[in-house]
C-alpha cells in the first residue's frame, strides 16, 4: 500500500471520528484507544472505506478490523490482490 493511500485512510479516519487532527501513534491505534472510536464509529469507518475504495469486507473480516494495522493489512490485500 502506498504512503498516499495510508494518508488518505488517516484523513478518512479523522473525518469519520470527528477529530480535529490525527491521533499520535496512528498506526498503533486500536478501537477503544480514543473515546470516539467505538463499535458504531468502527462500522461507519469500514463502510466509508468500502465506498471510497470500491471494496467489500466480509462479516468475518469486519469482526477482525478493530485496529488501524488490521484495516491497512486487509485493505492492502483487497486493493492489490496477488
Amino acid at each position: 500500500m502506498t504512503d498516499k493511500t495510508k494518508e488518505k485512510i488517516e484523513t478518512i479516519f479523522v473525518d469519520v471520528m470527528g477529530l480535529s487532527s490525527k491521533p499520535k501513534k496512528f498506526l498503533d491505534l486500536k478501537m477503544g484507544d480514543i473515546e470516539e472510536w467505538d463499535s458504531l464509529a468502527n462500522m461507519n469507518l469500514l463502510m466509508e472505506l468500502e465506498s471510497i475504495y470500491n471494496i467489500r469486507f466480509t462479516i468475518d473480516e469486519m469482526a477482525q478490523l478493530n485496529s488501524i494495522s488490521n484495516i491497512i493489512k486487509t485493505m492492502s490485500k483487497k486493493i492489490n490482490p496477488s
